[in-house]
């Protein structure tokens, strides 16, 4: 008899263990830390998006565990690539530098996020500061709609048409035109660098080393507010402004090097609480925004001038990223209580069943004894 119990008692547990072998999670790289949007720590409830490879992975919800802390146990591969994302926006620091996947780790990793200006491309709300994604792009109300009534009567329709007619302009208020200055160099002997210089926009100097000669070379620089037609995704960060360079007469093939002298304005860098020191010159290639090296060189009273090297000359957009909010320093000092992760839920479910199962099988089968009584 006892030897039946311990047969059946062995054969069930053996049962359980297969099942949480079956249903065991991936495993995983734990992040976690406070969220700041807009230099506020966000509210319970915002979700934060992780990408592992440029996939969407696993969305978590700031709060979840503790008020005020997003956690994120993200099913990765080691080595692999690890972002996060609100809505749109990709959080720094991890537009700057992405997360590697370490399986078992877990890293505080405290996320700030600056939300879209008016007039930016945009496909959520969420992401925009005005509160409003009209047709792809970020404003500050909704969009404005035109209806007309069927029928015969003309008069009952010409008011609805005249109160709407004027607020059509609402979401290109923001808008600043663009601004546009060509230079011009006669002849650019091979294997020597032809400078171009600008006043009107945040490029003040272009030098082109050239591999080959060329003639009646044309550079033109146009700035905008918003990213151009040609541009999929928002520049990274919190964007100064957008360059697109235009060249005629000289190809790709034809440049070695371009180095790139570019100022900002310090009341936008005070206005906006920005850190100087994230400041950088992004190069448009192949669908994507691409860092380029850049430092400071100067600055006077009204700007601060940065130099970058490129490759060559297409869609540029000078951006950076905002100071983070003091707080946060302090609210990372302390330490996150313990948070429950999956396989510890995972683990506590499979003991739990255990024991009800060892307990039912010798109450509820009639006619058994426990196996200790003669």
């Amino acid at each position: 008899m006892i030897e039946k119990d311990l047969m059946g008692i062995t054969f069930f547990l053996s049962f359980v263990i297969l099942l949480q072998f079956v249903f065991a999670q991936p495993p995983v790289a734990t992040w976690w830390g406070t969220v700041a949007i807009n230099g506020n720590s966000s509210t319970n409830g915002e979700i934060i998006t992780a990408y592992v490879n440029g996939v969407a992975t696993l969305n978590s919800t700031v709060g979840e565990y503790t008020s005020g802390y997003y956690i994120s146990d993200v099913p990765c591969s080691n080595g692999q690539s690890v972002y996060f994302k609100y809505y749109d926006i990709v959080a720094y620091p991890t537009n700057v530098t992405n997360q590697t996947c370490s399986q078992g780790t877990r890293t505080e990793l405290n996320l700030t996020i600056t939300k879209l200006a008016n007039g930016q491309s945009c496909t959520d709300a969420h992401s925009c500061s005005g509160g409003y994604c009209n047709s792809g792009v970020c404003a500050s109300s909704p969009p404005t709609t035109t209806t007309t009534s069927p029928g015969g009567g003309g008069g009952a329709t010409t008011t609805t048409i005249a109160t709407t007619t004027t607020t059509l302009p609402t979401t290109t208020t923001t808008t600043i035109p663009p601004v546009k200055e060509t230079e011009t160099i006669s002849t650019m002997q091979a294997n020597t660098t032809g400078t171009f210089n600008y006043t009107t926009v945040p490029i003040t100097e272009v030098k082109v080393d050239v591999k080959n000669t060329v003639n009646n070379v044309q550079v033109e620089i146009t700035q905008t507010s918003t990213a151009p037609a040609t541009v999929a995704i928002s520049a990274p960060g919190y964007t100064y402004a957008y360059l697109t360079v235009t060249k005629t007469n000289i190809a790709d093939a034809d440049i070695s090097k371009v180095k790139i002298t570019f100022k900002v304005e310090k009341s936008w860098v005070t206005a906006n609480n920005i850190d100087t020191a994230t400041i950088a010159l992004n190069r448009y290639v192949d669908g994507s925004w691409v860092s380029l090296p850049t430092v400071k060189v100067n600055e006077d009273a009204n700007y601060i001038y940065f130099e970058a090297e490129s490759p060559g000359l297409s869609v540029f957009a000078v951006s950076a990223q905002k100071i983070p909010v003091t707080t946060t320093t302090t609210t990372t000092t302390t330490t996150l209580p313990a948070l429950p992760s999956t396989e510890k839920i995972i683990t506590g479910i499979v003991l739990l069943i255990i024991a009800i199962a060892i307990v039912a099988y010798f109450i509820l089968k009639p006619g058994k004894k426990f196996f200790l009584q003669k």
